[in-house]
Protein backbone atom coordinates (compact mmCIF):
# COMPACT_ATOMS: atom_id res chain seq x y z
CA UNK A 1 0.00 0.00 0.00
CA UNK A 2 1.56 3.23 -1.15
CA UNK A 3 2.04 6.05 1.25
CA UNK A 4 -0.06 9.19 0.60
CA UNK A 5 1.80 11.93 -1.12
CA UNK A 6 2.48 14.89 1.11
CA UNK A 7 0.19 17.77 0.32
CA UNK A 8 1.77 20.87 -1.18
CA UNK A 9 2.46 23.52 1.45
CA UNK A 10 -0.03 26.34 1.60
CA UNK A 11 1.35 29.77 0.67
CA UNK A 12 2.05 31.89 3.65
CA UNK A 13 -0.18 34.91 4.05
CA UNK A 14 1.46 38.23 4.67
CA UNK A 15 0.00 39.63 7.85
CA UNK A 16 -1.81 42.92 7.44
CA UNK A 17 -0.24 45.48 9.73
CA UNK A 18 -2.63 46.92 12.21
CA UNK A 19 -3.21 50.62 12.02
CA UNK A 20 -2.58 52.65 15.08
CA UNK A 21 -5.84 54.01 16.50
CA UNK A 22 -4.27 57.45 16.68
CA UNK A 23 -2.96 57.53 13.11
CA UNK A 24 -4.33 60.10 10.70
CA UNK A 25 -6.51 58.69 7.90
CA UNK A 26 -4.69 58.59 4.59
CA UNK A 27 -6.00 60.74 1.79
CA UNK A 28 -6.59 58.62 -1.28
CA UNK A 29 -8.38 61.13 -3.42
CA UNK A 30 -7.88 61.68 -7.10
CA UNK A 31 -4.48 62.93 -8.21
CA UNK A 32 -4.29 66.67 -8.59
CA UNK A 33 -3.13 68.63 -11.61
CA UNK A 34 -1.61 71.12 -9.20
CA UNK A 35 0.74 69.36 -6.76
CA UNK A 36 -0.22 69.52 -3.11
CA UNK A 37 1.79 68.65 -0.02
CA UNK A 38 1.41 65.44 1.92
CA UNK A 39 -1.40 66.48 4.22
CA UNK A 40 -0.46 64.24 7.15
CA UNK A 41 3.07 65.59 7.37
CA UNK A 42 2.06 69.12 6.37
CA UNK A 43 -0.57 69.62 9.07
CA UNK A 44 1.85 68.26 11.66
CA UNK A 45 4.47 70.73 10.43
CA UNK A 46 2.19 73.76 10.24
CA UNK A 47 0.51 73.26 13.62
CA UNK A 48 -1.85 76.24 13.97
CA UNK A 49 -0.66 78.01 10.82
CA UNK A 50 -3.00 75.92 8.67
CA UNK A 51 -6.05 77.04 10.67
CA UNK A 52 -4.84 80.64 10.48
CA UNK A 53 -4.71 80.30 6.71
CA UNK A 54 -8.07 78.78 5.85
CA UNK A 55 -10.11 80.15 8.78
CA UNK A 56 -8.54 83.61 8.89
CA UNK A 57 -8.57 84.25 5.15
CA UNK A 58 -11.99 82.64 4.82
CA UNK A 59 -13.34 85.07 7.41
CA UNK A 60 -11.77 88.03 5.58
CA UNK A 61 -13.37 87.00 2.29
CA UNK A 62 -16.68 86.58 4.12
CA UNK A 63 -16.46 90.18 5.37
CA UNK A 64 -15.72 91.28 1.82
CA UNK A 65 -18.83 89.42 0.67
CA UNK A 66 -20.99 91.10 3.31
CA UNK A 67 -19.65 94.51 2.31
CA UNK A 68 -20.47 93.82 -1.33
CA UNK A 69 -23.99 92.71 -0.43
CA UNK A 70 -24.49 95.85 1.65
CA UNK A 71 -23.24 97.97 -1.25
CA UNK A 72 -25.72 96.38 -3.65
CA UNK A 73 -28.62 96.99 -1.25
CA UNK A 74 -27.50 100.59 -0.74
CA UNK A 75 -27.14 101.33 -4.44
CA UNK A 76 -30.60 99.91 -5.22
CA UNK A 77 -32.04 103.11 -3.75
CA UNK A 78 -30.05 105.41 -6.03
CA UNK A 79 -32.25 107.15 -8.57
CA UNK A 80 -29.56 107.81 -11.17
CA UNK A 81 -29.76 104.87 -13.55
CA UNK A 82 -26.17 104.92 -14.82
CA UNK A 83 -24.73 105.27 -11.36
CA UNK A 84 -26.94 102.47 -10.05
CA UNK A 85 -26.10 100.04 -12.87
CA UNK A 86 -22.38 100.77 -12.71
CA UNK A 87 -22.12 100.34 -8.94
CA UNK A 88 -24.31 97.23 -8.82
CA UNK A 89 -22.25 95.53 -11.53
CA UNK A 90 -18.93 96.16 -9.78
CA UNK A 91 -20.38 95.19 -6.39
CA UNK A 92 -21.89 92.02 -7.89
CA UNK A 93 -18.49 90.95 -9.21
CA UNK A 94 -17.07 91.64 -5.76
CA UNK A 95 -19.87 89.59 -4.19
CA UNK A 96 -19.28 86.57 -6.43
CA UNK A 97 -15.53 86.81 -5.91
CA UNK A 98 -15.80 87.03 -2.12
CA UNK A 99 -18.35 84.25 -1.71
CA UNK A 100 -16.51 81.89 -4.08
CA UNK A 101 -13.24 82.33 -2.20
CA UNK A 102 -14.94 82.00 1.20
CA UNK A 103 -16.74 78.80 0.15
CA UNK A 104 -13.53 77.44 -1.36
CA UNK A 105 -11.70 77.90 1.94
CA UNK A 106 -14.50 76.80 4.27
CA UNK A 107 -15.89 73.80 2.36
CA UNK A 108 -12.82 71.97 1.07
CA UNK A 109 -9.67 74.11 0.98
CA UNK A 110 -7.27 73.00 -1.77
CA UNK A 111 -8.97 69.59 -1.99
CA UNK A 112 -7.54 68.65 1.38
CA UNK A 113 -8.91 65.70 3.41
CA UNK A 114 -11.10 68.01 5.48
CA UNK A 115 -14.65 68.58 4.26
CA UNK A 116 -17.01 70.94 6.06
CA UNK A 117 -20.53 72.34 5.58
CA UNK A 118 -21.45 69.87 2.78
CA UNK A 119 -21.97 66.11 3.34
CA UNK A 120 -19.46 65.44 0.54
CA UNK A 121 -16.91 67.61 -1.23
CA UNK A 122 -16.62 66.91 -4.96
CA UNK A 123 -13.27 67.99 -6.34
CA UNK A 124 -14.95 69.55 -9.36
CA UNK A 125 -16.99 71.89 -7.15
CA UNK A 126 -13.85 72.99 -5.32
CA UNK A 127 -12.04 73.72 -8.57
CA UNK A 128 -14.91 75.69 -10.08
CA UNK A 129 -15.21 77.78 -6.91
CA UNK A 130 -11.52 78.52 -7.18
CA UNK A 131 -11.52 79.11 -10.93
CA UNK A 132 -14.17 81.84 -11.12
CA UNK A 133 -12.30 84.20 -8.80
CA UNK A 134 -9.95 85.69 -11.39
CA UNK A 135 -12.70 86.41 -13.99
CA UNK A 136 -14.63 88.37 -11.33
CA UNK A 137 -11.65 90.62 -10.63
CA UNK A 138 -10.72 91.18 -14.27
CA UNK A 139 -14.34 91.88 -15.22
CA UNK A 140 -14.76 94.55 -12.53
CA UNK A 141 -11.45 96.30 -13.18
CA UNK A 142 -11.92 96.19 -16.97
CA UNK A 143 -15.36 97.70 -16.49
CA UNK A 144 -13.92 100.51 -14.37
CA UNK A 145 -11.19 101.09 -16.94
CA UNK A 146 -13.70 101.45 -19.75
CA UNK A 147 -15.75 103.89 -17.67
CA UNK A 148 -12.64 106.02 -17.19
CA UNK A 149 -12.23 106.21 -20.95
CA UNK A 150 -15.91 106.97 -21.50
CA UNK A 151 -15.87 109.81 -18.97
CA UNK A 152 -12.93 111.65 -20.52
CA UNK A 153 -14.13 110.76 -24.04
CA UNK A 154 -10.76 109.33 -25.04
CA UNK A 155 -10.10 106.76 -27.76
CA UNK A 156 -7.01 104.75 -26.86
CA UNK A 157 -8.10 101.61 -28.69
CA UNK A 158 -10.13 100.88 -31.84
CA UNK A 159 -13.81 101.68 -31.41
CA UNK A 160 -14.78 98.04 -31.81
CA UNK A 161 -12.55 97.07 -28.88
CA UNK A 162 -13.33 100.07 -26.69
CA UNK A 163 -17.04 99.27 -26.44
CA UNK A 164 -19.44 97.75 -23.94
CA UNK A 165 -20.41 94.89 -26.27
CA UNK A 166 -16.81 93.83 -26.74
CA UNK A 167 -16.14 93.99 -23.00
CA UNK A 168 -19.26 91.94 -22.24
CA UNK A 169 -18.14 89.32 -24.75
CA UNK A 170 -14.69 89.16 -23.15
CA UNK A 171 -16.22 88.76 -19.69
CA UNK A 172 -18.52 85.91 -20.78
CA UNK A 173 -15.66 84.22 -22.65
CA UNK A 174 -13.36 84.48 -19.64
CA UNK A 175 -15.91 82.95 -17.26
CA UNK A 176 -16.67 80.15 -19.73
CA UNK A 177 -12.98 79.47 -20.32
CA UNK A 178 -12.30 79.33 -16.58
CA UNK A 179 -15.08 76.78 -15.98
CA UNK A 180 -14.16 74.65 -19.02
CA UNK A 181 -10.49 74.68 -18.01
CA UNK A 182 -11.30 73.45 -14.51
CA UNK A 183 -13.41 70.63 -15.95
CA UNK A 184 -10.58 69.60 -18.30
CA UNK A 185 -8.10 69.67 -15.43
CA UNK A 186 -10.50 67.53 -13.39
CA UNK A 187 -10.68 64.92 -16.17
CA UNK A 188 -7.00 64.94 -17.09
CA UNK A 189 -5.55 65.56 -13.65
CA UNK A 190 -2.38 63.56 -14.38
CA UNK A 191 -1.23 65.98 -17.07
CA UNK A 192 1.45 68.00 -15.29
CA UNK A 193 2.07 69.97 -18.47
CA UNK A 194 -1.54 71.16 -18.34
CA UNK A 195 -1.00 72.69 -14.91
CA UNK A 196 2.15 74.46 -16.12
CA UNK A 197 0.31 75.72 -19.22
CA UNK A 198 -2.44 77.19 -17.02
CA UNK A 199 0.11 78.96 -14.83
CA UNK A 200 1.93 80.37 -17.87
CA UNK A 201 -1.40 81.59 -19.27
CA UNK A 202 -2.19 83.28 -15.97
CA UNK A 203 1.20 85.03 -15.99
CA UNK A 204 0.81 86.31 -19.56
CA UNK A 205 -2.80 87.34 -18.97
CA UNK A 206 -1.97 89.21 -15.75
CA UNK A 207 0.95 91.00 -17.41
CA UNK A 208 -1.28 92.07 -20.30
CA UNK A 209 -3.98 93.38 -17.95
CA UNK A 210 -1.49 95.23 -15.76
CA UNK A 211 0.20 96.81 -18.78
CA UNK A 212 -3.15 97.81 -20.24
CA UNK A 213 -4.31 99.38 -16.99
CA UNK A 214 -1.06 101.30 -16.55
CA UNK A 215 -1.20 102.53 -20.14
CA UNK A 216 -4.79 103.69 -19.81
CA UNK A 217 -4.30 105.24 -16.39
CA UNK A 218 -1.11 107.11 -17.26
CA UNK A 219 -2.65 108.41 -20.48
CA UNK A 220 -5.68 109.73 -18.60
CA UNK A 221 -3.47 111.29 -15.93
CA UNK A 222 -1.30 112.97 -18.56
CA UNK A 223 -4.44 114.20 -20.30
CA UNK A 224 -5.79 115.65 -17.05
CA UNK A 225 -2.49 117.27 -16.10
CA UNK A 226 -2.09 118.90 -19.52
CA UNK A 227 -5.62 120.26 -19.31
CA UNK A 228 -4.97 121.58 -15.80
CA UNK A 229 -1.80 123.38 -16.89
CA UNK A 230 -3.58 124.96 -19.85
CA UNK A 231 -6.46 126.10 -17.72
CA UNK A 232 -4.08 127.46 -15.12
CA UNK A 233 -3.17 130.23 -17.56
CA UNK A 234 -6.75 131.52 -17.65
CA UNK A 235 -6.72 132.88 -14.12
CA UNK A 236 -7.18 132.37 -10.43
CA UNK A 237 -10.96 132.07 -10.73
CA UNK A 238 -10.88 128.83 -12.67
CA UNK A 239 -8.15 127.44 -10.43
CA UNK A 240 -10.38 128.08 -7.42
CA UNK A 241 -13.28 126.30 -9.11
CA UNK A 242 -11.06 123.33 -9.88
CA UNK A 243 -10.14 122.97 -6.23
CA UNK A 244 -13.80 123.29 -5.29
CA UNK A 245 -14.51 120.24 -7.42
CA UNK A 246 -11.75 118.35 -5.62
CA UNK A 247 -9.59 117.99 -8.72
CA UNK A 248 -6.36 117.16 -6.93
CA UNK A 249 -7.99 114.71 -4.55
CA UNK A 250 -9.85 112.99 -7.35
CA UNK A 251 -6.74 112.74 -9.49
CA UNK A 252 -4.87 111.24 -6.55
CA UNK A 253 -7.57 108.58 -6.22
CA UNK A 254 -7.23 107.73 -9.89
CA UNK A 255 -3.45 107.44 -9.56
CA UNK A 256 -3.73 105.19 -6.52
CA UNK A 257 -6.30 102.90 -8.10
CA UNK A 258 -4.39 102.61 -11.37
CA UNK A 259 -0.97 101.80 -10.00
CA UNK A 260 -2.20 99.72 -7.07
CA UNK A 261 -4.04 97.38 -9.44
CA UNK A 262 -1.00 97.19 -11.72
CA UNK A 263 1.29 96.47 -8.76
CA UNK A 264 -0.98 93.69 -7.52
CA UNK A 265 -0.99 92.16 -10.99
CA UNK A 266 2.81 92.20 -11.14
CA UNK A 267 3.08 90.70 -7.65
CA UNK A 268 0.72 87.87 -8.62
CA UNK A 269 2.86 87.18 -11.71
CA UNK A 270 6.02 87.07 -9.59
CA UNK A 271 4.35 84.66 -7.16
CA UNK A 272 3.29 82.36 -9.99
CA UNK A 273 6.81 82.29 -11.43
CA UNK A 274 8.16 81.56 -7.95
CA UNK A 275 5.68 78.70 -7.52
CA UNK A 276 6.61 77.05 -10.83
CA UNK A 277 10.29 76.74 -9.97
CA UNK A 278 10.50 76.91 -6.16
CA UNK A 279 7.23 75.48 -4.81
CA UNK A 280 6.11 72.87 -7.33
CA UNK A 281 9.52 72.34 -9.00
CA UNK A 282 8.58 71.36 -12.55
CA UNK A 283 11.68 69.16 -12.81
CA UNK A 284 10.57 66.83 -10.00
CA UNK A 285 7.49 64.78 -9.26
CA UNK A 286 7.77 65.08 -5.50
CA UNK A 287 5.13 66.75 -3.37
CA UNK A 288 5.88 70.38 -2.52
CA UNK A 289 7.41 71.15 0.83
CA UNK A 290 4.87 72.28 3.45
CA UNK A 291 6.19 75.73 4.36
CA UNK A 292 6.99 77.05 0.83
CA UNK A 293 3.55 75.86 -0.31
CA UNK A 294 1.82 77.49 2.68
CA UNK A 295 3.72 80.75 2.18
CA UNK A 296 2.87 80.89 -1.53
CA UNK A 297 -0.84 80.19 -1.04
CA UNK A 298 -1.10 82.63 1.86
CA UNK A 299 0.62 85.45 -0.03
CA UNK A 300 -1.46 84.81 -3.14
CA UNK A 301 -4.73 84.87 -1.20
CA UNK A 302 -3.59 88.13 0.43
CA UNK A 303 -2.94 89.65 -3.00
CA UNK A 304 -6.42 88.58 -4.10
CA UNK A 305 -7.90 90.04 -0.93
CA UNK A 306 -6.07 93.32 -1.55
CA UNK A 307 -7.47 93.41 -5.08
CA UNK A 308 -10.95 92.81 -3.70
CA UNK A 309 -10.52 95.60 -1.15
CA UNK A 310 -9.36 97.91 -3.93
CA UNK A 311 -12.51 97.05 -5.83
CA UNK A 312 -14.51 97.75 -2.69
CA UNK A 313 -12.80 101.13 -2.39
CA UNK A 314 -13.87 102.01 -5.90
CA UNK A 315 -17.40 100.73 -5.38
CA UNK A 316 -20.05 101.80 -4.61
CA UNK A 317 -19.53 105.39 -3.56
CA UNK A 318 -16.42 105.97 -5.61
CA UNK A 319 -17.77 104.23 -8.71
CA UNK A 320 -21.02 106.10 -8.42
CA UNK A 321 -19.03 109.33 -8.55
CA UNK A 322 -16.42 108.20 -11.06
CA UNK A 323 -17.35 111.12 -13.19
CA UNK A 324 -16.26 113.44 -10.40
CA UNK A 325 -12.82 111.86 -10.43
CA UNK A 326 -11.98 113.51 -13.73
CA UNK A 327 -14.96 115.67 -14.61
CA UNK A 328 -13.25 118.73 -13.21
CA UNK A 329 -10.31 118.34 -15.55
CA UNK A 330 -12.68 117.48 -18.37
CA UNK A 331 -14.63 120.68 -17.71
CA UNK A 332 -11.38 122.60 -17.51
CA UNK A 333 -10.50 121.28 -20.95
CA UNK A 334 -13.76 122.74 -22.25
CA UNK A 335 -12.81 126.02 -20.62
CA UNK A 336 -9.54 125.94 -22.57
CA UNK A 337 -11.49 125.51 -25.80
CA UNK A 338 -13.71 128.47 -24.90
CA UNK A 339 -10.66 130.49 -23.99
CA UNK A 340 -9.06 129.77 -27.35
CA UNK A 341 -12.28 130.74 -29.07
CA UNK A 342 -12.36 134.01 -27.13
CA UNK A 343 -8.76 134.79 -27.92
CA UNK A 344 -9.35 134.36 -31.64
CA UNK A 345 -12.70 136.15 -31.69
CA UNK A 346 -13.00 139.35 -33.72
CA UNK A 347 -15.13 140.89 -30.98
CA UNK A 348 -12.55 140.24 -28.29
CA UNK A 349 -9.15 141.59 -29.23
CA UNK A 350 -7.19 140.94 -26.04
CA UNK A 351 -3.70 141.12 -24.64
CA UNK A 352 -3.00 138.31 -22.18
CA UNK A 353 -1.36 139.35 -18.93
CA UNK A 354 -1.04 136.78 -16.11
CA UNK A 355 -3.95 134.82 -17.51
CA UNK A 356 -6.37 137.79 -17.49
CA UNK A 357 -7.78 140.00 -20.25
CA UNK A 358 -6.86 143.66 -20.18
CA UNK A 359 -9.78 144.67 -22.37
CA UNK A 360 -13.07 145.01 -20.54
CA UNK A 361 -14.86 143.50 -23.52
CA UNK A 362 -12.59 140.48 -23.38
CA UNK A 363 -13.08 140.03 -19.66
CA UNK A 364 -16.84 140.25 -19.96
CA UNK A 365 -17.02 137.81 -22.86
CA UNK A 366 -14.60 135.46 -21.18
CA UNK A 367 -16.64 135.38 -18.00
CA UNK A 368 -19.81 134.54 -19.87
CA UNK A 369 -18.16 131.81 -21.89
CA UNK A 370 -16.53 130.09 -18.93
CA UNK A 371 -19.69 130.22 -16.83
CA UNK A 372 -21.41 128.11 -19.45
CA UNK A 373 -18.97 125.22 -19.04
Amino acid sequence: MSEPEPSSPRPERTPIPERSPTAEPEWTGKSKAEPIPDWTNATATWLGAWEVHWIGLGAMFTLLTLYAAFSIITMMRVKQKRRRIFSIFVSSMLLVFGISRAMFLFINPYESPQCYILPSCPALLTRILFGIGLPCLTAAFSFIQLVFLQVVEMRLYPSRIQSWKFLLGIIITHFSLAIVTEIIIFIFADWKSLSIACQVFFIVFSLALSSSFVYTGTTIIRHVQNSSRDVGSIGQRIDTEAHAHGGKTSLTKLVRITFLVAALGLVSCALQIYSIFAVYDIYKNDSPQPWPWWAFQTLFRCVELAAGCTMGYVSPRQTGNLKSIICCAHDQEKAVFYYTDIENSENAVTIQNNGLYNTSQGISLGQRKIDRV
